[in-house]
């Protein structure tokens, strides 16, 4: 699992297998938003279409105070660290 904070892509964490992934990412989230009034989030994926929908569900799960802009393909510097088949968020509180 990777960040990116302040233009440094870092490592977060680790998990094995797409489940244990995808539940450390929503653990993370919700850490993050607890407390926000309002988040906005951009969900990012390269060859993992079912996966970030996935995800979207989840975070949208999380509650209303949610606002999703859109779901768009990786670009080329992140997808250049990692493959194809990946998929994550990008979010901000507002």
């Amino acid at each position: 699992i990777l960040t990116v904070r302040g233009g440094v892509v870092d490592a977060a964490g680790r998990a094995r297998g797409e489940k244990r992934a995808l539940k450390e990412m929503v653990k993370t989230f919700r850490g993050w938003a607890e407390g926000r009034e309002r988040v906005r989030v951009f969900y990012l994926y390269t060859g993992a279409e079912e996966a970030v929908h996935a995800l979207r569900e989840e975070i949208r799960a999380l509650g209303d105070r949610i606002e999703e802009v859109y779901t768009s393909e990786i670009g080329a510097v992140i997808a250049s660290h990692t493959g194809p088949g990946i998929y994550g968020y990008y979010a901000y509180s507002l």
